[in-house]
Order: C-alpha cells, then structure tokens, then sequence
C-alpha cells in the first residue's frame, strides 16, 4: 500500500512544484505581457497623434507665405487705427468716381463688438444721383482697400422732371478697425478691455 502511495505523492509534490513555478514565474511574465501589449498600444495611439501633428505643422510652414499675404491683406482691410479722415476721402472718392454731385457722409462715434472683436465705425450717407450712379457708388463701397459693409439704404425720387430721374439715397455704412478702443481720445492700439465711452 505505501509502494502504490509514493508515486501519487511524488506526482503532487511536482504538480506542487509546477504549480508553485507556475504562479511565481509564469504568471506574473503573462501580467508583464499584458502590460506592455497596453503601452504598446497607447504608444501607437500617440505615435499616430504626433503624426498628424507634425504633418499639420509641416503643412502651416508650406503654406506659411500664403498665411502672411492673408494676414496682410486683412491688416489692410481692418486696419488697427480708426483713421476717419482717411475713410471720409475713401468715401468721397468713391461718390466722386461714381459721379454723385452731392454726397455727404456723417462718422458716428466707433463702439466695440464683441462678437466681431472689432470696432465699428458706422458712417451715414446722404447722396444724390441717377441710379446708374448710385450703383457705381455702392459697387465701389464693396471694392474699397478697407472692409465695408452697407447696412442700410433708402431710395426716393428727387428730380423727375429732367430727362434722367434723380433719386435720393440715405444709407449707413459700417467700417471696421481692430482698435478696440477706438473712442474719441483712446490710446490707438489693440487693448485688452474696451472702452464703454470716450476715453
């Protein structure tokens, strides 16, 4: 009976043994496995964000001359002064180029719009002249070197009796500068908080 018992004992003792080896160093391998399979996923997943990282950046520096032109362009548009003597001559060429006979512009004080970050000058026009001329004058507000949007504009009959129909145009105009204090007496110049008034 104990000759039958030795091998079933030797067979648990090594099963023991295997077993022992096993959670000692086969286990805890197959955690190390699993661990570095998950950084081994993480890093590809990081590998990937850089790449098309880099192939943005790579892209912004191809295309960096066409940005600055942009950049320019706008710093034109919208320029960072007010600068209304400047905008009233835009205007007043652009009604002369036009053929308007009488054109008269009023600028309104700016004030800032948050939406927009700018500051926005509106300008109201008074204007006389056919509707051809009236056209050209609109036509050139859209074309001016500085942004300008017509907001509002009314038409009415001022002369019939020639051959040519006068009409009478009222309208408002906005302009815009990147000055957001561009107030009467501000310091001219991008600032952090706008002005509510005159400075």
């Amino acid at each position: 009976m104990r000759g039958k018992r030795a091998p079933l004992i030797a067979g648990a003792v090594v099963a023991g043994v295997l077993l022992l080896v096993l959670m000692m160093l086969v286990l805890p391998k197959m955690k190390a496995v699993t661990e570095a399979k998950g950084r081994y996923q993480d890093a590809k997943v990081q590998q990937t964000t850089l790449t098309v990282r880099r192939e943005a950046l790579e892209d912004a520096k191809a295309n960096a001359g066409d940005a600055r032109s942009t950049i320019e362009h706008v710093k034109q548009q919208i320029p960072q002064l007010a600068d209304e003597p400047g905008l009233l001559l835009l205007l007043h060429n652009a009604a002369s180029f036009a053929g308007l006979d009488v054109a008269t512009f009023g600028v309104g004080e700016p004030t800032y719009d948050a939406t927009k970050g700018l500051s926005v000058i509106s300008v109201s026009v008074g204007a006389e002249g056919t509707y051809f001329e009236i056209a050209d004058f609109l036509y050139s507000i859209e074309t001016l070197p500085r942004a300008a949007k017509v907001t509002a504009l009314q038409l009415a009959p001022s002369d019939v009796s020639g051959t040519v129909a006068v009409l009478t145009m009222t309208g408002t105009i906005e302009l815009y500068t990147s000055d957001a204090n561009a107030g009467t007496g501000s310091v001219p110049g991008t600032q952090d908080t706008p002005a509510t008034g005159g400075a």
